[in-house]
């Protein structure tokens, strides 16, 4: 499953693709097409999920995000 949004960082947009993988229970991110890093599911064992949580961990910050897509294979490129 793909997850595709642009978010506002310091007035500038800027691409951000998820990459859940299920099997692995893990999480790759891509910045502007920029492979940035993998990690684990924060809780193991998810079988499915009917939310998604975007937030922001820097303290003092806000991010805006738009164009978010939630697509079952890769999402079309904008």
């Amino acid at each position: 499953m793909w997850q595709r949004g642009i978010f506002k960082s310091q007035r500038v947009f800027e691409k951000m693709d998820l990459i859940l993988n299920w099997d692995d229970q893990e999480v790759s991110i891509y910045l502007n097409e920029t492979f940035k890093g993998t990690s684990s599911f924060y809780h193991p064992d998810v079988p499915d999920v009917d939310t998604l949580m975007l937030y922001n961990l820097k303290p003092g910050t806000t991010s805006f995000w738009m164009g978010l897509q939630v697509c079952e294979n890769q999402c079309e490129s904008n």
